[in-house]
């Protein structure tokens, strides 16, 4: 096909993996929305909670077969690391689990509003960078305290929260 306007030639954009999931129900309770993005282990979704219309983000991993215990451990691992810590500056877990019908595995986060610290960063003045560090610092100190170290820390894995306060969150 052409484009009308200029007669450039127009090629379909293929569907992301994780958009087949949108409208799926997990665990009888999340409904998968939107997609907020994807990467090599799984999806993370906007998704809202059936009965209380919560709304959450949800990471979705899908083992391909029950043999990939490391991966499914690793997720779960995760999970609980997360529903250990209570920090303001640590996103707050709400559920985890595993869908029966779809086999996928899931932990449902706060769904929080901003960007990553990477898309953030351009636009913090120093001020606002020093206190980000600050908080980061505090986080950290605190998994750590707990013998807990973050295996993957690198800016678009930190997220620049306008609400709860605001400031970035682990």
């Amino acid at each position: 096909q052409q484009c009308p306007d200029d007669g450039a030639e127009l090629f379909l954009v293929p569907e992301s993996a994780a958009a087949k999931h949108i409208g799926r129900v997990l665990d009888g309770r999340w409904r998968l929305e939107s997609v907020i993005g994807e990467g090599a282990m799984g999806a993370v979704f906007r998704a809202s909670q059936t009965r209380t219309g919560q709304v959450a983000a949800i990471k979705i991993i899908q083992a391909r077969n029950f043999n990939e215990t490391e991966l499914v451990s690793r997720f779960f691992r995760e999970a609980q690391v997360l529903s250990s810590l209570q920090h303001p500056h640590i996103v707050r877990l709400l559920d985890f689990g595993q869908d029966v019908e779809s086999k996928l595995f899931f932990i449902a986060m706060e769904l929080l509003q901003g960007q990553s610290l990477e898309g953030a960063a351009a636009e913090l003045s120093l001020d606002e960078i020093v206190a980000v560090m600050e908080q980061l610092a505090d986080a950290l100190a605190q998994t750590h305290g707990q013998g807990i170290v973050h295996r993957d820390l690198k800016p678009e894995n930190l997220f620049v929260n306008r609400l709860r306060g605001g400031g970035v969150h682990l």
